[in-house]
């Protein structure tokens, strides 16, 4: 997953929380999600480790951050 983006105006409405659970139902079956952010980021690094991301320890060369989410597989 790369980067979800909320218009200014909608942001602290859930919509990012929303866009997240989508995106991870759309990767049903598989065993994690991987998703980068910048490393300034902060309100998305915060967002994405509520919702249960764990940061990488690579850092990226290019200001990125990467964030892994083991998820349930359904059967």
């Amino acid at each position: 997953m790369g980067r979800l983006a909320v218009a200014p105006d909608l942001r602290g409405l859930g919509v990012g929380r929303w866009l997240l659970g989508r995106a991870e139902s759309a990767a049903e079956g598989c065993r994690r999600v991987l998703l980068t952010t910048g490393a300034a980021s902060h309100r998305n690094l915060a967002l994405y480790q509520r919702q249960g991301y764990v940061v990488l320890p690579d850092p990226r060369d290019d200001g990125a951050v990467d964030l892994v989410k083991a998820v349930t597989v359904r059967t």
